[in-house]
């Protein structure tokens, strides 16, 4: 897999809902990416993985590890 600086990556940016101004972006590895919103108000998007958009605007994101979840 190619390094992230080397990769094509898109933006997802998070827009207010009533001004519709950007909140924050993050660059993604994906053109149709899934979206949601979590009851802490995280949002999680699936794009070579599932990853939550970090609080940080233009952060890489870092995917979440299923096999270091507690459940």
């Amino acid at each position: 897999m190619p390094h992230e600086h080397t990769r094509q990556f898109w933006l997802l940016t998070l827009l207010d809902g009533r001004t519709l101004e950007p909140i924050r972006s993050t660059p993604i590895f994906g053109t149709n990416p899934g979206v949601a919103r979590g009851r802490d108000g995280t949002v999680w998007f699936t794009a070579a993985g599932l990853h939550p958009v970090p609080e940080e605007s233009m952060a890489w994101p870092v995917p979440l590890n299923v096999a270091e979840l507690d459940w």
